[in-house]
């Protein structure tokens, strides 16, 4: 009997395991440089490049999706002067990733000067020259610029964005690779997630930020890239970051970046669990 019940469990939970999920909410770390500090989930090794990220007190949140933060509330920024050629940390993979990859992360400027943003594949530690990546900073009080960029190139962009300096944003982003082909992106700036039921439901009611796909970025991601400067030497404060997640899980990486299940996930899991309790009945 003792069997068959874990049997018909592991029936149920095998629509919710994920396949490759990397989380960096920075809650496990120390405060201070985060260079040469490891922490997160889905990661190789440590993170290495630019010396100015900080990991300081406090975590960014967000009402416009379902993820919640554990451990000591932390996120990371840069608190020195430092231009974009330097603001780059970067850390590799457990296992690269593929097909269809969700990326969510928060982010938030106090000052125009203020840049921020992440990179995929970066070659080289402290820079973006080299990387697919989304910048975001605000034009003024009230409005932001966000690009999705390869290398210093501007695949798509647009300057008029509203969202308040001040006030934390929520980035999401869909990457389908394509081997061999060109990329697929699309780009929600603050979407309100928690509206939606479902993946299927918020993609067919929620129209992306930016699209792009014209251009051949990858095969496949290795390593992920967070980075946090200023435009201008009289200031030191970047963005600030946090909890940047990613998947590829086939069934489960919305979910996994927003917090909102498919219903399938929920059938399948509900299901194994009545079948379960139907057994254990006949078998009294």
């Amino acid at each position: 009997m003792k069997k068959i019940w874990v049997m018909m469990v592991a029936f149920g939970l095998c629509g919710v395991a994920s396949a490759a999920l990397v989380v960096a909410d920075f809650n496990d770390l120390s405060t201070g440089d985060l260079n040469g500090q490891g922490g997160g989930s889905g990661f190789s090794g440590n993170y290495t490049g630019a010396t100015n990220t900080q990991v300081i007190a406090g975590n960014l949140t967000s009402s416009l999706y379902d993820v919640s933060q554990s451990g000591t509330a932390q996120s990371i920024k840069s608190t020195t002067f430092v231009g974009a050629a330097g603001g780059q940390i970067q850390r590799d993979l457990d296992s690269a990733m593929g097909g269809t990859i969700w990326i969510s992360m928060l982010g938030e400027n106090e000052i125009v000067q203020g840049r921020g943003g992440f990179s995929l594949n970066p070659t080289t530690g402290n820079t973006t020259a080299n990387a697919f990546n989304v910048l975001f900073f605000n034009s003024n009080a009230s409005t932001a610029d966000v690009r999705l960029r390869a290398g210093s190139t501007t695949l798509a962009s647009d300057n008029a964005l509203s969202w308040s300096m001040g006030s934390t944003g929520l980035f999401l982003l869909r990457i389908q690779v394509s081997v061999g082909g060109n990329e697929t992106l699309d780009f929600w700036l603050n979407p309100n997630v928690s509206a939606y039921s479902s993946e299927t439901d918020f993609l067919a009611n929620v129209t992306p930020t930016l699209t792009h796909n014209a251009t051949d970025l990858f095969d496949s991601v290795s390593s992920v890239g967070v980075f946090s400067y200023t435009s201008g030497a009289t200031v030191s404060d970047g963005a600030t970051l946090d909890n940047f997640r990613m998947s590829n899980d086939s069934v489960d990486a919305f979910k996994d970046v927003t917090g909102i299940p498919e219903p399938a996930t929920i059938g399948m899991l509900g299901l194994g669990v009545l079948l379960a309790l139907a057994l254990r009945r006949r078998m009294r």
